[in-house]
C-alpha cells in the first residue's frame, strides 16, 4: 500500500495551528522507522511543539492511546488506516474521552474505510481530517480535508497536490486532469537521487515522461472526469483473474463496510481455471453471528 507521510502538506497543519494560537502538540504513534511516524515527529519539533509517545510501543493500545490524547490535551494527532482508525474509533465510542482539544487529524499509510473515518469524525468533532497519499520517494501527491462536521463522502478519492500527475501505463505520456483513464500515480521534482547501490530500481522507479523527471512508485490511480484521482492500490497487488483486473483496496472497502468484519486482507492465489483468484482472509467481530450483521448489506461508501 501507499506509504504516506500523513497530510504532508505540512502547512497545513501549521496554519490550524497559528489560527488556534498554540503550539503543536502532537501524537505520533506510528514506528518511527516509518514515514507518517518520522514526520509527525519532525513537523512538531521544527514548530517548536511537543511530541507525545504511547508508553506501549510493540502494539496499538487504544485505550492508552486516546487516553493520553486526552490528558495532554493533544491538538494533532496522525492516524495509519483501519489498523489504527478502527480501534481507536471503537475505544472512542465507549464514551469515555473529551478529545475536543483536537483540531486536526492527518490519515495516511493506508486508507481508512469511510464508514470508520465517519465514525472518527462523530467523536472528534472539532478536527480538520486531512488524508493524503504518497510515498517514501514522493512525500505527498494527493490530498483530500474534511472540515469539522463535514461527513466522509467516498473513500480513495483526492485532489492532486502541485506536485503530484499521473502517467499512462507504459510509461509514455502525463494524463490529462480529466483523462477517465488507469495510469500510474507520479511525482514531479524535486525528487531523490535514487536508491542507494541500486541502479536498476532506481532506473524502474525514476524515469523521464514528456520531458520530466518523475517518480513513480507503483500506485495505480483512475483519473475520473471530474478531475480527481481514485486510488486503486498497489500495481504489484493487482489480481488478474481470468483477464480481470481485481483491486485488491476496493474489494476491501467493500467488505469492510459490514459490521461483522473487524478487518481483512485480499489476496489472490493460483487457480487452474482462472490463473489467480481473489481470496479474502476475514477477522470478525466478537458480535458477528447478531441477526443484525446477517441481514447487512455491505455498501463501498
Amino acid at each position: 500500500m501507499v506509504s504516506n507521510p500523513p497530510g504532508t502538506a505540512p502547512q497545513d497543519a501549521a496554519a490550524a495551528a497559528a489560527a488556534a494560537a498554540q503550539p503543536l502538540r502532537t501524537l505520533v504513534s506510528a514506528p518511527f522507522m516509518h514515514a507518517t511516524g518520522t514526520w509527525s515527529a519532525l513537523r512538531a519539533m521544527t514548530h517548536g511543539g511537543l511530541v507525545a509517545i504511547p508508553d506501549t510501543t510493540d502494539r496499538l493500545d487504544a485505550a492508552e492511546m486516546c487516553g493520553l490524547i486526552e490528558r495532554e490535551g493533544l491538538n494533532l494527532i496522525s492516524l495509519v488506516g483501519e489498523a489504527f482508525c478502527r480501534p481507536v474509533a471503537a475505544e472512542l465510542e465507549s464514551g469515555q474521552y473529551d478529545l475536543t482539544s483536537v483540531h486536526t487529524v492527518l490519515l495516511g499509510g493506508a486508507a481508512p474505510h469511510p464508514q470508520t473515518r465517519r465514525r472518527l469524525q462523530a467523536r472528534i468533532p472539532n478536527a480538520v481530517f486531512s488524508e493524503s497519499v504518497g510515498s517514501s520517494e514522493t512525500m505527498a501527491v494527493l490530498n483530500r480535508q474534511d472540515a469539522p462536521g463535514k461527513e466522509a463522502a467516498e473513500g480513495g478519492v483526492f485532489s492532486a497536490l502541485p506536485r503530484g500527475c499521473a502517467v499512462d501505463l507504459t510509461y509514455s505520456r502525463l494524463l490529462t486532469s480529466r483523462a477517465e483513464e488507469i495510469g500510474l500515480l507520479a511525482a514531479r521534482e524535486p525528487l531523490p537521487l535514487g536508491y542507494l547501490g541500486d541502479p536498476d530500481k532506481t532506473a524502474a522507479t525514476f524515469r523521464t515522461v514528456d520531458g520530466q523527471r518523475l517518480a513513480v512508485p507503483g500506485d495505480l490511480v483512475r483519473v475520473r472526469a471530474d478531475g480527481h484521482l481514485a486510488l486503486l492500490g498497489r500495481e504489484a497487488t493487482t489480481i488478474n483473474t481470468g483477464g480481470e483486473k481485481v483491486h485488491t483496496e476496493e474489494v476491501e472497502r467493500v467488505l469492510l463496510a459490514h459490521p461483522a468484519v473487524g478487518d481483512v486482507v485480499v489476496v489472490g492465489r493460483p487457480s487452474e481455471r482462472w490463473g489467480e483468484e481473489v481470496v479474502a482472509v476475514l477477522r470478525l467481530t466478537a458480535d458477528a453471528g447478531s441477526p443484525s450483521h446477517r441481514r447487512h448489506r455491505p455498501s463501498s461508501r
